[in-house]
């Protein structure tokens, strides 16, 4: 049997909260004025939260491509599994949020917002015997990873920063250099794979404890920098935008690298119990459910992100939406055909 990796168990967890939180922090984010202490609170919120996703995908990629797997099981056992939890849950929020027949059967394969997830691994997934050739080289995947950070993160985020703060010839060429590169789709072939195959690569290699300070360092620029920059732009052009939100920008990119390795070498997060075990088992299942029960907090008790102070108010609702989660995952757990395809 393969050795449990145990951080990856705290990682899972911390990650699944966070997405929790980057949902209550973004259901009012479109509703409140930008220049007001409700936006720039939800801002910071949503700021600090947004490697969890890109996280989930190195954790599979460290989980998956440390082992071997035939490609008849990668389809029977986990994109079957996937493919049955993405039509079944997409039926139960069809059934709430449908008007129609016709809106049922769109619901019904387009999913809730937070199941894109779902299709995305399932890709990765159905990629994995080619990734894993790339990985056997070092070379070859150290090379994988360069064309990625520069094509689909460096170029796109100087892109997003000339645009925002550049003068108006600057914008003119960095447009059309934004075509050029949009043209060549290198987003499809390198994008959340690069994030897949960057979770096995931190993973299997030994990084110095001066190295580490160094992307301690580089991580927390990127938390700060995708606070300030999302309010200073929104501020500047009285709007709301996600610009820096986005995954595929450096500093996104630095705090998913720098919490990867931080919980990689931290001794806390090097111990465990069945506690950890069975709350990271439960979590595709917290995943799963926990829009559900933000929407019905909300229909049903008037419970929102700005039902009080939003400072208190956003991780005390995500505390109980995730609470609430993990009791409905472990109930499900319970269910043997529940558990195998659902959870």
């Amino acid at each position: 049997m393969q050795k449990r990796i145990v951080y990856l168990d705290w990682l899972r967890i911390f990650s699944i909260f966070s997405v929790i939180t980057l949902h209550v922090a973004a259901q009012n984010w479109y509703r409140t004025d930008v220049n007001g202490f409700e936006w720039q609170t939800f801002n910071f919120y949503d700021s600090i939260v947004r490697w969890a996703v890109p996280v989930f995908v190195m954790i599979s990629g460290c989980l998956f491509l440390n082992r071997e797997i035939e490609i008849k099981e990668v389809y029977h056992k986990y994109v079957r599994r996937l493919v049955i939890a993405f039509f079944v849950w997409s039926i139960f929020y069809a059934c709430f949020d449908s008007k129609n027949i016709l809106t049922f059967v769109a619901n019904m394969f387009h999913g809730k917002y937070h199941m894109w997830f779902i299709p995305m691994i399932i890709g990765l997934y159905m990629a994995l015997p080619i990734v894993k050739l790339i990985i056997q080289k070092p070379n070859i995947m150290k090379y994988f990873l360069s064309l990625s950070f520069v094509f689909v993160f460096l170029l796109p985020t100087i892109s997003k920063l000339i645009h925002d703060f550049g003068g108006r010839d600057a914008i003119i060429i960095m447009d059309a250099l934004n075509k050029s590169l949009q043209s060549m789709k290198l987003q499809i072939v390198f994008g959340f794979i690069g994030y897949f195959m960057l979770g096995y690569y931190l993973n299997s290699i030994e990084i110095s404890r001066k190295n580490r300070i160094i992307i301690y360092t580089l991580g927390l620029i990127g938390f700060i920098s995708t606070i300030l920059l999302q309010a200073f732009v929104a501020l500047k052009i009285q709007n709301r935008h996600s610009n820096y939100y986005d995954v595929f920008t450096i500093n996104v990119l630095l705090c998913c690298i720098s919490l990867f390795v931080w919980f990689k070498y931290t001794e806390f997060f090097k111990k465990t119990s069945w506690i950890i075990e069975k709350l990271s088992c439960y979590s595709f299942g917290v995943y799963l459910i926990h829009v559900f029960i933000l929407e019905q907090l909300k229909t049903h008790f008037g419970l929102n992100s700005l039902s009080f102070n939003p400072i208190l108010c956003v991780p005390i609702l995500s505390i109980l939406i995730y609470v609430i989660s993990i009791v409905i995952s472990a109930i499900f757990h319970q269910i043997p055909i529940v558990k195998k395809y659902l959870v």
